[in-house]
């Protein structure tokens, strides 16, 4: 059961549709409804909060921005607020679920809150951006955005094409696995596996990354 008030002490927000919070805190293990539709909708609504406080620097170049923002709102980093204020103790699972809440599953909560409280204000930004005011750190821009880093390399050359292909391989009573293939120009240059899409993704970003980063020819 999610124990409502208690959360609302935490996160400094009280719902006015309490059924909004419960859903954000109830994993896919147990079922639907849960909270993967909030956590789609969060991901994007954080993405613009984020944005949006960035672009108040008007010395900064686009490019930099989407580093900072990629950085900021990186599974690693949400997933440590969420551990951090002991959000992920209330997440509701099914009994299926036996191990502790990876970083997916921490992340994926923040931006169902996300979610819920865009929602719960009729659409409007304002307690969102009251909420990251609150909760997210602006000046946590030090870890690389592997996916950005990788694609300012390739625009070297225009006619380069990258193609992330992610596929689910392993779904087992705990949690989903997944592994993404890296294409350039139509050439498999790296895979790597992840819990979750964007980890996935990020790793194989890594990997050609790295790779290329290395190659005494760039």
């Amino acid at each position: 059961m999610v124990n409502v008030k208690e959360i609302e002490d935490i996160i400094g927000y009280r719902f006015k549709n309490k059924e909004l919070l419960k859903m954000a805190f109830l994993h896919s293990s147990q079922g639907f409804p849960n909270n993967e539709r909030l956590e789609y909708l969060g991901d994007t609504v954080l993405d613009l909060a984020i944005a949006d406080k960035l672009f108040l620097d008007k010395n900064d170049m686009e490019g930099n921005l989407t580093k900072k923002r990629a950085s900021i709102v990186c599974e690693s980093n949400l997933a440590e607020i969420v551990k951090k204020y002991d959000l992920h103790s209330f997440i509701v699972f099914g009994n299926s679920f036996k191990s502790k809440p990876s970083n997916a599953v921490c992340a994926d909560l923040f931006e169902s809150i996300i979610g819920a409280i865009y929602l719960d204000n009729d659409r409007s930004m304002v307690e969102v951006r009251k909420f990251v005011d609150r909760f997210i750190d602006m000046n946590v821009c030090n870890a690389i955005d592997y996916k950005t880093s990788l694609q300012e390399i390739i625009q070297k050359d225009k006619n380069a094409k990258l193609d992330y292909r992610t596929i689910e391989i392993e779904q087992d009573k705990n949690e989903h696995k997944f592994e993404c293939v890296l294409y350039l120009n139509g050439k498999i240059e790296s895979k790597a596996k992840g819990k979750s899409k964007k980890e996935a993704e990020r790793n194989a970003a890594k990997a050609l990354y790295e790779k290329m980063k290395g190659d005494s020819k760039l």
